[in-house]
């Protein structure tokens, strides 16, 4: 008898890789205190924004992704991530947690680190030309160009997310990838 794919697959990968993980609710600070006790490896990517309130505006450090965190565990550690409290689950595709590229991770510590400003949606964007960042603060990033009002701006897409990471680039900052 023939086994198919997802039969021989286990939950996860026995090698650590990244996986992103879906926690509660503004969690996802508590979340990384108590994988950081409990010794598993994480990034939570997060930006600076400026909240208003009626009497103040304040700076605040907010997580890019609302109820996600990132993982960089194996299968010895799956059962104590998903029963960290706090964590919902882990992004399936297929009933299977999706590992995320460590290209991915690299992309968002290069960007969260370069300090430039940008915006995150869940927009879905029409496949378009794949570069590369040439130049500047961002060299080596790799994303989808989409034209919007006469400006070119590098969309880094984490695709498990379904999210979209807008960075404004100058034209003459990015080269196509020949891939």
């Amino acid at each position: 008898m023939k086994t198919t794919v997802s039969e021989r697959k286990t939950i996860i990968e026995r090698r650590e890789r990244w996986y992103a993980v879906y926690t509660q609710a503004r969690h996802e600070k508590k979340v990384a205190e108590r994988f950081d006790e409990q010794g598993v490896r994480y990034f939570l990517p997060t930006h600076k924004i400026l909240k208003q309130w009626s009497d103040r505006k304040k700076w605040v450090e907010e997580p890019i992704f609302k109820s996600y965190i990132f993982v960089r565990v194996g299968l010895r550690k799956y059962e104590l991530v998903l029963n960290t409290e706090g964590v919902v689950t882990f992004v399936k595709f297929n009933s299977f947690p999706e590992p995320v590229s460590d290209e991915v991770i690299k992309s968002l510590v290069k960007l969260i680190q370069s300090e430039e400003e940008f915006e995150v949606n869940s927009e879905h964007f029409e496949v378009d030309e794949k570069v590369k960042v040439a130049r500047g603060p961002l060299k080596g990033i790799i994303g989808q160009v989409a034209e919007v009002h006469g400006k070119y701006k590098l969309i880094i897409h984490v695709e498990v997310l379904g999210r979209n990471i807008l960075v404004n680039v100058n034209k003459n900052q990015i080269e196509k990838l020949n891939r």
